[in-house]
């Protein structure tokens, strides 16, 4: 059972006749709310007289209210700190005149969750007698609030962002006092931002994207609201980045960010009441391509003899069966096409010169063809020494992890990462070929197309997402408008969303909506074309390994050339 507290603030101390019939009825609210609950009363005034000859004295001798633990204070005390578990209901009594502090009521109310319960003790029959105090409550965000009169038979609900009142049905049950508490944001604007990542992916594409903006959007909606949306420039890690974060979520009135606020142990206790939301995150793992083989094995694969060992007996076989056939009518083709005619001493020759000779020309022919197409082959796809393509595969290797630890605190946890896994700033990301990053799934597919990720060097791809399931990780430090009164409704949406499968909808379309607008060219790859072909453009070094395929080509075609003719002669 949920603590309860009763909180009573006295904001006049003039003697003010109460109505008993009228104090008696909201006692036995109190007394219900109580009973149901538990908990304990702390009454507060603004009068610093003790004891109390006042209204308040007529509630704190309220018999309802006599069997519950209850503790007095007044302003000249320091306002107590109420930790995690606050007050549930605050009692108001604004019959009387206006005398109390703005600045001590204010500081007061601001110490109160804004989901507390509110209950006003007012004199109806005075029209805006109690519009201050009404106010000021709703200034500080205060939502659940009632109006009980002391001098009429009336219960009013108070709408605190229009300052409206409205009557409810009297006499009201004890479930009815807080059933038309605030819950829709009745068509306000609400604010939200993130920040612009700096590699320039985004380009002139501003639009929101992603499942935790889709969430945000779907939320406001179903509060009756306006979704706005603002991409800020911010730098994290930077000196100032909380002064310039911090003053732009106060110059835009923004409601929710998006981004994840990095705080230290010291400053984590100033900015409690900020960090009281928990969005889940879609991660992808980013693995470095396989590894090639070296050049200098290359060139060593070509000349295995194996296969050429088994091409010889299969051209001895066939030239044997093709000599017996011909008896001698072969042409040398090589000679034939440098000669324009078939040399007369060919059909002259003795049989075996003549079979020698064909086998000869033919495995050299064989063999140099061979030895250039197997050479061109594995200088343009270079052979992988390993590969993985799954998280099984990745996480029985030995590669290191590296992953914003401060943004995804849940990862030092995981069993699969904690013991092999790195920190690293989004803002200091470099591919540097040897870890495996673990990233935002929409800021890992929009990196796979840009300059970034290019090997020019070797022509291909630096880096390549791992086709597994997307895991999911929940982003603790959220910034959220101190005292945000829909807190409660949005974080019930987004478990709703998340645990009925909607969020890995909104992942799957996301994706599906950068993997388009990358094909059709419609983020910033106007800059990123320009680098990789222009600015970075193959050069004379990258074709090195072209120039020496081409030399080993030419020297052999002349061994061959010059076997062959001294074949010609000695026949």
């Amino acid at each position: 059972m949920a603590s309860f507290t009763a909180l009573l603030l006295l904001l006049n101390s003039s003697a003010v006749n109460v109505n008993q019939d009228r104090l008696n009825f909201a006692g036995k609210y109190v007394h219900q709310l109580m009973a149901n609950l538990g908990g304990y009363c702390l009454f507060l005034g603004a009068d610093p007289r003790l004891p109390y000859e006042n209204a308040l004295g007529e509630i704190l001798r309220h018999p309802d209210l006599q069997t519950f633990p209850r503790i007095v204070l007044n302003r000249f005390f320091f306002e107590p700190f109420w930790g995690d578990q606050g007050p549930s209901l605050l009692l108001v009594d604004d019959t009387g005149e206006y005398t109390a502090s703005y600045t001590f009521i204010n500081r007061f109310l601001k110490g109160l969750d804004v989901k507390t319960r509110t209950m006003m003790f007012v004199d109806s029959s005075r029209e805006g007698a109690y519009g201050r105090t009404a106010n000021m409550v709703g200034t500080q965000g205060l939502f659940n609030v009632v109006m009980m009169s002391m001098t009429e038979e009336r219960v009013l609900y108070y709408n605190m962002y229009h300052f409206q009142y409205t009557d409810l049905k009297y006499p009201p049950t004890v479930d009815d006092l807080y059933k038309y508490q605030f819950r829709d944001m009745d068509e306000d604007d609400f604010m939200v931002t993130m920040k612009n990542i700096k590699l320039g992916i985004y380009g002139n594409w501003t639009d929101p994207a992603g499942p935790a903006v889709r969430w945000i959007q779907e939320t406001v909606q179903h509060l009756n609201g306006y979704f706005l949306f603002k991409r800020h420039r911010c730098t994290l890690h930077a000196t100032q980045w909380r002064r310039c974060y911090m003053k732009i979520l106060d110059e835009q009135k923004i409601e929710v960010s998006l981004d994840g606020i990095l705080l230290d142990e010291s400053s984590q206790h100033d900015y409690r009441k900020y960090l009281d939301l928990s969005i889940p995150h879609s991660l992808s793992v980013l693995i470095p391509q396989p590894t090639l083989i070296d050049r200098q094995q290359i060139f060593e694969r070509v000349f295995q003899l194996q296969t050429y060992i088994l091409a010889i007996i299969l051209l001895v076989l066939l030239e044997f069966v093709f000599y017996c056939k011909t008896k001698g009518s072969m042409l040398d083709l090589t000679l034939y096409v440098f000669h324009g005619k078939p040399p007369s001493n060919l059909s002259r020759s003795k049989p075996w010169k003549f079979a020698v000779f064909i086998i000869v020309a033919l495995i050299i022919s064989l063999l140099m063809s061979a030895f250039g197409a197997n050479l061109f082959s594995l200088t343009c796809d270079r052979p992988k020494q390993s590969f993985i393509d799954s998280m099984e595969d990745l996480l029985s290797s030995d590669m290191i992890f590296k992953a914003n630890l401060l943004l995804y605190p849940d990862l030092m946890e995981d069993p699969r990462f904690k013991s092999r896994i790195l920190h690293n700033d989004i803002d200091k990301f470099e591919l540097d070929g040897q870890h495996a990053y673990i990233l935002d799934m929409e800021f890992a597919d929009l990196l796979m197309g840009l300059w970034i990720n290019y090997d020019f060097q070797r022509g291909r791809t630096r880096y390549q997402r791992l086709n597994s399931t997307p895991f999911y990780v929940n982003v603790q430090f959220r910034y959220v408008k101190d005292r945000l009164s829909h807190l409660d409704q949005i974080k019930r949406c987004e478990r709703i969303f998340f645990e009925s499968g909607i969020w890995n909808h909104w992942v799957e379309e996301h994706h599906r909506m950068v993997n388009g607008l990358m094909k059709a060219e419609k983020l910033n790859w106007e800059e990123v074309q320009s680098k990789r072909f222009f600015e970075k453009g193959l050069g004379m070094d990258d074709l090195i390994h072209g120039w020496i395929v081409l030399g080993v080509g030419l020297v052999l075609a002349s061994v061959q050339f010059s076997i062959e003719f001294l074949l010609y002669l000695w026949l």
